[in-house]
């Protein structure tokens, strides 16, 4: 009979142990997605800018610009990019804001492109009145292939 009561004894306290562990964690993690809500926050300033020379396209809106684009271009195919950029990078957000991992830490989607997810869409953009199809391809962080018509050009996005 003392061993019934022993064995019961280190169950009850063994049990306890992993719950009262499991509910340290559990308050841990709902504690940790407040505090990254509380960073995310903060007002962003949007700025526009749009500089074009021979080799280095620089646009900068909402924090991103565009470091390298080869081959070079002219100011309304720069725009024309970086309106297929922008577009295809609400597209992959509007996609992804479905899964609720992402939509709970939405720095996570930043990472697909090291797992080898990659995105493409194909945007229709206006530009000075005439529209246009853009295929992006995303490439890695920060690298994407934008197709205009037959043209292919790499471009390099900095945030």
């Amino acid at each position: 009979m003392n061993e019934l009561m022993l064995g019961l004894y280190v169950t009850v306290v063994g049990v306890t142990i992993v719950f009262t562990v499991l509910s340290i964690l559990a308050v841990t993690v709902y504690l940790l997605k407040y505090i990254g809500k509380q960073k995310t926050k903060q007002p962003v300033e949007e700025k526009e800018t749009m500089e074009a020379s021979g080799k280095t396209g620089e646009i900068a809106r909402g924090g991103i610009s565009i470091e390298k684009i080869q081959p070079p271009v002219d100011p309304e195919t720069l725009s024309a990019i970086t309106a297929g950029i922008i577009g295809f990078q609400e597209a992959k957000k509007k996609r992804l804001m479905r899964i609720d991992l992402f939509r709970e830490y939405p720095t996570l989607a930043r990472l697909l492109p090291l797992a080898g997810i990659h995105y493409k869409a194909e945007v229709e953009v206006s530009v000075q009145g005439s529209p246009k199809k853009i295929i992006v391809e995303e490439l890695g962080i920060g690298y994407y292939k934008v197709v205009i018509g037959n043209r292919e050009y790499t471009v390099v996005v900095r945030k």
